[in-house]
């Protein structure tokens, strides 16, 4: 009899849920019949067993069928409801992987940094300011329509004195304002509020420009894959050139370097793993590898062009006979346009249970740039990151003091 299609697939992947954890007591219950996973498989699929007090002990199957729970989307919601009932996890702090939870203990050592929040009156920016600020890691400023953020921090049991509001009528005017305090040096980074990103970096990259190309880095962290996967440029970059990938790569190498990889391994991605004359990004690749052999860009090991599984999967790059010791161990995978980048980055969210904590680099400053619709966890690590990176880059945009040891284990 051949394997269920659900047992096949959860062989091999962990649950997508928001924080890569399959509780020690949690089951699963495939609607369609009476099995249960043991909890020796949840074991196994949990590397290191939580037993913290307040996690859930739910044992009468998945909130919903298999199904649902299979959905990152409706686990959360699925949680949500539970935790409703009085039954599930009893901290607000959003529950963190181990690799994040690093993150956030090296950013915690340091200072708080002085951020202005630009068009701060919607819920799950003010949410992610409020656990930023409970984790001592910002003191924000929030830039936007008063009323609305006094009304929105009442919702959300926040004192509407706590934070300091500066009144702005549109984003636009946030913006600027935002920028502004950085130029006085008043603010040491800013975040994204509820506003375009474009919008919010047209103010930024007329005033905010340094020596350094600014890009956007994704640091995601997947319950699939064995250490984060920086992923660049999703956001900024549109359709870059040769020399302008080069700058990106060296900006996320660097970035992954202050987060505690030595020596990343850099996939240069495009659809094959040939150089083909015909797909101009496999010559882009080819050209990057190159240029880190001769030292035009330093401090990383750089191979491409690699397609994505190639890049990921030690299997797929066997099959296909690729000798590469980047292939299968990635540490930054550069897309060849930002429209690849951004599709890869929201695929992998969605469907593979990532989380993504999204930073602008390059500028005077760092940006915490993360999408609208993120969870705490992302805010809160961008703002771990920015952290980091006001510590270790300096204000020229240039110079860089990288973490020792190894920051990325899994």
């Amino acid at each position: 009899m051949a394997t269920p299609e659900w047992i096949s697939w959860f062989n091999h992947r962990r649950l997508p849920e928001p924080i890569g954890y399959i509780y020690l007591r949690q089951k699963l219950r495939h609607n369609t019949g009476s099995k249960l996973l043991s909890e020796h498989k949840m074991r196994y699929h949990n590397q290191t067993p939580l037993t913290k007090p307040g996690a859930i002990q739910y044992t009468g199957g998945c909130f919903g069928d298999y199904q649902d729970c299979r959905r990152r989307e409706d686990f959360r919601n699925s949680v949500r409801a539970h935790q409703a009932e009085g039954s599930a996890m009893n901290e607000t702090t959003p529950m963190l992987s181990p690799r994040f939870a690093a993150i956030l203990a090296q950013a915690s050592s340091h200072p708080p940094l002085r951020v202005a929040v630009a068009n701060a009156q919607e819920a799950h920016v003010l949410a992610g300011v409020v656990e930023a600020s409970d984790h001592g890691l910002i003191e924000p400023v929030l830039l936007g329509p008063r009323a609305q953020i006094e009304i929105v921090c009442r919702q959300l049991g926040c004192p509407s004195d706590r934070f300091p509001i500066v009144h702005m009528a549109s984003a636009l005017e946030a913006a600027e304002a935002g920028v502004q305090r950085v130029l006085e040096g008043k603010a040491e980074a800013l975040v994204k509020g509820w506003i375009h990103t474009d919008e919010l970096m047209r103010p930024v990259l007329r005033q905010l420009r340094t020596a350094r190309r600014i890009s956007h880095v994704f640091v995601a962290d997947l319950p699939s894959y064995h250490k984060l996967l920086f992923i660049t440029d999703a956001a900024i970059n549109i359709a870059p050139d040769l020399a302008t990938k080069a700058e990106i790569l060296q900006n996320a190498i660097d970035l992954a370097r202050i987060l505690g990889v030595d020596r990343p391994k850099v996939a240069a991605l495009s659809a094959i793993e040939l150089v083909k004359p015909s797909i101009p990004s496999t010559l882009d690749a080819a050209c990057l590898s190159k240029m880190a052999q001769r030292g035009q860009i330093t401090h990383a090991e750089v191979d491409g062009p690699l397609a994505f599984d190639n890049a990921i999967s030690h299997d797929a790059s066997m099959v296909k006979q690729i000798n590469s010791t980047v292939a299968g161990e990635a540490d930054i995978l550069l897309a060849p346009d930002l429209d690849a980048g951004n599709i890869l980055a929201k695929n992998l969210e969605y469907l593979a249970g990532a989380t993504l904590a999204g930073v602008v680099i390059g500028a005077r400053v760092p940006l915490m740039l993360t999408s609208r619709s993120d969870p705490p966890a992302a805010r809160l690590i961008s703002s771990a990151i920015a952290v980091l990176l006001h510590q270790h880059w300096n204000g020229d945009g240039v110079s860089v003091t990288a973490i020792p040891g190894p920051g990325n284990e899994s």
